[in-house]
């Protein structure tokens, strides 16, 4: 019991870090000029 515990929330920690790692990315791309691509 205790390890699914600490699975889930090892997945649940991922999931919030992918997400913040893509929404950063998104905002970078959305602040910085088009034409530094």
């Amino acid at each position: 019991m205790g390890f699914l515990k600490q699975t889930s929330v090892f997945k649940i920690s991922l999931l919030f870090t992918l997400f913040f790692i893509s929404s950063t990315a998104q905002f970078g791309a959305a602040i910085r000029p088009t034409h530094w691509q």
